[in-house]
């Protein structure tokens, strides 16, 4: 049988490596890759930028509690006169059941029972267990499970067997006590700044000052932080879209990064005195609208002309 000669099938079937010198890739074929990434990279910007804004509310929220603490004044409650609002109240404790610790007599407000063991020459801290009563101030109750406790406590017995001790620190029933809250339905029960406390008022506020102070910074810094990498997140699909993002050097790259702090500092600014004074943007906006309503409702009246 003859052989059939296959030499034209195989060229109608060889395969090519080569494209056309005058061939273009699209721009949707160009880009096609980078809109999935670059579309990532902005989310994850805005939402770098959200909990930034978050962390600044937080900050200067922790102003205003300090400020409300501050400007409320400190009142015993056989003169109180309001029914409702922040109130800074103070006075002795009513209770109606007696808490007593182990191997305390006095009779107790607040205590710590605390357990130690000793390493060397220093007891450390193994546990620590806390119990509390409910009180009231004359008529007013408050409620104590809610509230931040900020006792100076004192020794009141320590117990000690080998390497190990209990030592029972405490408030007395009769000490007085500040309680800073919302009163309301003769009860304080929450607000802006809940705390009991029998600390005199300027060692509270003094606590007060240095822990918002400190918190205050951790906000502001981790919202400075986090709004710069949000804009440097909007910045970034815009280089790649130029094709440019390789090709840009660390000082470039550093250019960026400062501008981006620079600008998120200026917004930071911006958006602290937005927080603070957001009435006076209604009373602005309001003026404005008075002003435009004015201006509208004035008669325009054309000029008089002599000419005949």
């Amino acid at each position: 049988m003859a052989k059939k000669d296959n030499t034209f099938i195989k060229e109608k079937y060889r395969s090519t490596g080569t494209v056309k010198k005058d061939y273009k890739a699209s721009p949707f074929e160009k880009y096609s890759g980078r809109f999935s990434a670059s579309f990532g990279t902005l989310l994850l910007g805005m939402i770098l930028s959200v909990i930034g804004l978050v962390l600044l509310g937080y900050s200067e929220g922790i102003d205003n509690d300090i400020n409300v603490v501050k400007r409320s004044p400190l009142i015993h409650h056989e003169n109180l006169m309001r029914s409702s609002g922040m109130i800074k109240l103070t006075g002795t404790p009513t209770v109606k059941q007696g808490l007593f610790a182990p191997g305390v007599d006095e009779e107790l407000l607040y205590y710590e029972m605390v357990r130690q063991q000793k390493s060397g020459e220093k007891w450390e801290t193994i546990s620590i267990q806390k119990l509390y009563i409910p009180f009231s101030l004359g008529d007013i109750a408050v409620d104590m499970p809610s509230a931040e406790l900020q006792f100076d406590v004192k020794e009141l017995s320590a117990v000690e067997q080998g390497d190990t001790r209990e030592v029972v620190r405490g408030v007395p029933v009769n000490d007085e006590v500040v309680v800073i809250g919302r009163l309301h339905d003769q009860a304080i029960d929450g607000g802006v700044v809940f705390v009991v406390t029998n600390k005199a008022q300027k060692d509270l506020l003094d606590a007060m000052t240095h822990m918002g102070t400190i918190e205050w910074w951790l906000y502001k810094v981790g919202a400075l932080l986090l709004v710069t990498l949000g804009i440097t997140s909007f910045v970034l699909p815009i280089l790649t879209f130029l094709d440019i993002f390789p090709k840009i050097s660390l000082a470039v790259i550093g250019f960026i990064l400062l501008s981006a702090f620079l600008l998120a500092s200026l917004l930071i600014f911006i958006s602290a005195i937005v927080i603070t004074f957001w009435w006076l943007i209604f009373v602005i906006v309001g003026l404005v609208l008075i002003l435009l309503i004015r201006i509208k409702s004035k008669k325009h009246y054309q000029p008089i002309s002599f000419v005949p």
